[in-house]
């Protein structure tokens, strides 16, 4: 029998042909493993014991009083728990090099759950369940803030855990990669009858799979279209570092033209792109995915959502690469927003040819984010001193706090940039409350100066038209014509009042969980600003009564959504919304007059995050003692 032209590799054992070397290598493995599972039914052996497992679930030979077979341990781990968790290669010494290069904890300490221990932990969580009075959501969200704010910890990124880059496949096409897949094919082909997938040519996933996607970077053309804008960035970036290190004593990063024409290739900026809309966009969802990559994208969009992504993946070599550019990147971004603005005509925006700079804002706001997020004191002082103020004068000057939604705007692209201006004043507003309550220091954007209103759902903001069923409910109830509360302002004011008329009670059953999250800021945020201005003893009862009314909203909000959706998982940041009004409610229980402040309320501006920490974790014991 001839054999197919498209099966060129052939087994020498017995003769099979396979159009795929690692089919064949995969079928090889059969020949040289022993069978050492056995189905006690059909007496069908197996060398893994998780095949037999799927087996016996559809054996029509099996016994009613037959045991299923207990799973049995793999390899034992031997890489260091963090290159475990991103799933990289570990060279094994104490500490490793991906750890040394990365300043993570380098442990190999890993965690071994028997039977006993799960038990243990059911008991304690059954335990938990009755200290947790507020709806089981307040105690999650505290010691999220704890791990946020550790001051050990590289990164804030750390504390995100349930986002691990470990559960986001690696897009570079390799051979182990492509055996991942195919082992993982296993068990859905049993599922369908079938004993294996070695006679099956099956086609690895390429990147064509993602090029429908909603976003133009993930279609074919992007490669053309990045490749005429990352060649020119890349000889800006050089003659920027050139200048850099010639006249700015600080600047210490590294350039190699070479290594950056390899990292910023097409290819990579996808495969970055990719993990920034996965693993970041639904946190601080301030870029436009359905119009990101287009011919007419900014290159300093580009290079935030390339440095953003790179920081959610595992430690390869151009990911660190791109780590090690982050300040370049900054310098080349906010450079760039100083220009276009010192070139902007007037006080107030047109949305005519407003793309590039609403582009380079956003920009600036994900570059502000991604090194605030470095636990870095010169970084810090850098971001506090000279980039946020500069971000916060331009958003000013444009007039976006008071940026309102059209009523009725009958062209997509003007409402995709009103929603662009509306999402920039909020995210500015949020960067700098969030540096005002975790460094105590005074903030930069009042609350009564933002005006406008909240941004719309982000299931709205990343629909491609009016057409879709997203895009025709682009507007937010709590913004509708209808409504008298329509910003930050107006419902921090009502929260505050000596009483709540019905229509606001209404009004505020009707917020958005992501936009509750900007009021508890807004609210946390006035209580640091009343304590160094000293004006907190007349505003604490005003602010009390806001916080107590905030959280009796949420638990209506978590309930409802709890119902509808199960969980708050497919939230963002906005799922710890409760935490941060626990750690509001401590702080003006902690400003009562007659107690001793504690350390992080005796100075106005901290350099790093331990002060605010070791506040959270004080109160949280406290929390602890009492129940």
């Amino acid at each position: 029998m001839p054999v197919p032209a498209n099966r060129s590799y052939s087994c020498t054992a017995c003769g099979k042909h396979y159009a795929r070397k690692n089919h064949l290598s995969r079928h090889k493995a059969t020949h040289d493993r022993v069978s050492r599972y056995e189905c006690h039914g059909c007496e069908k052996t197996f060398s893994r014991s998780d095949v037999l497992r799927k087996h016996w679930t559809k054996c029509p030979r099996k016994h009613d009083n037959s045991q299923l077979p207990q799973p049995v341990r793999g390899r034992k781990p031997k890489s260091c728990e963090q290159c475990a968790r991103s799933k990289v290669t570990c060279d094994k010494a104490e500490p490793c090099g991906r750890c040394c290069v990365r300043r993570l904890t380098c442990s190999y300490a890993r965690v071994r759950r028997d039977a006993s221990t799960a038990k243990t932990a059911s008991n304690k969580s059954s335990q938990l369940g009755d200290e947790e009075s507020d709806g089981g959501t307040t105690r999650s969200g505290a010691t999220f803030l704890l791990s946020l704010t550790n001051p050990k910890a590289a990164t804030m990124l750390e504390s995100f855990a349930d986002d691990d880059p470990a559960a986001l496949p690696d897009m570079a096409t390799t051979s182990s990669a492509e055996e991942a897949f195919l082992r993982s094919l296993d068990s859905f082909m049993m599922d369908l009858g079938y004993p294996e997938t070695d006679e099956i040519d099956v086609p690895f996933p390429s990147g064509d799979l993602i090029s429908d996607l909603p976003s133009p970077v993930f279609r074919p053309e992007a490669l053309a279209i990045l490749q005429n804008k990352t060649e020119p960035l890349i000889h800006d970036l050089h003659q920027l570092h050139q200048s850099l290190a010639a006249y700015d004593p600080c600047y210490h990063t590294l350039f190699d033209r070479p290594t950056a024409k390899q990292v910023l290739a097409p290819e990579s900026i996808i495969r970055f792109a990719a993990t920034y809309f996965h693993l970041s966009h639904h946190h601080v969802p301030i870029v436009h995915r359905p119009s990101f990559g287009s011919p007419h994208t900014a290159t300093t969009l580009l290079l935030a959502v390339t440095l953003a992504g790179a920081l959610r993946s595992p430690p390869r070599d151009d990911a660190l690469s791109v780590w090690a550019m982050a300040r370049l990147f900054e310098e080349y971004i906010f450079l760039r927003l100083a220009d276009i603005m010192s070139t902007y005509p007037g006080t107030s925006l047109s949305l005519v040819h407003a793309g590039e700079l609403l582009e380079t804002l956003q920009a600036a706001i994900l570059l502000n984010n991604v090194q605030f997020m470095d636990n870095n004191i010169a970084t810090r002082r850098r971001i506090r001193t000279q980039r946020l103020p500069a971000l916060v004068a331009s958003v000013r000057r444009l007039g976006l706090f008071a940026m309102r939604q059209s009523t009725a705007a009958a062209d997509w692209a003007q409402h995709v940039q009103e929603q662009s201006c509306i999402r920039i004043a909020h995210w500015t507003a949020m960067a700098d409350w969030h540096q005002s309550i975790m460094f105590h220091m005074p903030p930069l954007v009042t609350i009564s100066e933002l005006t406008g209103d909240m941004p719309g759902a982000g299931a709205a903001w990343d629909a491609e038209s009016f057409l879709t069923s997203e895009g025709k409910d682009c507007q937010p109830e709590e913004t509708s014509a209808q409504n008298s509360l329509r910003s930050v302002s107006d419902y921090i004011r009502v929260l505050m009042q000596d009483s709540i008329e019905v229509s606001h009670v209404a009004a505020l059953r009707r917020v958005s969980m992501s936009n509750m999250y900007l009021i508890i800021t807004g609210l946390s945020c006035a209580i640091v600003s009343g304590h160094v201005m000293s004006t907190i003893a007349e505003s604490a009862p005003a602010l009390e009564r806001a916080l107590r009314r905030w959280q009796d909203v949420w638990k209506f909000l978590a309930q409802s959504r709890q119902g509808a959706c199960g969980d708050l998982a497919g939230c963002g940041i906005e799922r710890y919304s409760d935490g941060q009004c626990w750690a509001a409610r401590r702080m003006l229980e902690s400003l009562v007059p007659g107690d001793e402040p504690h350390a992080f309320f005796q100075r106005v501006g901290h350099d790093t995050l331990a002060e605010f920490h070791g506040f959270l974790a004080q109160q949280q014991k406290k929390s602890c003692s009492s129940t």
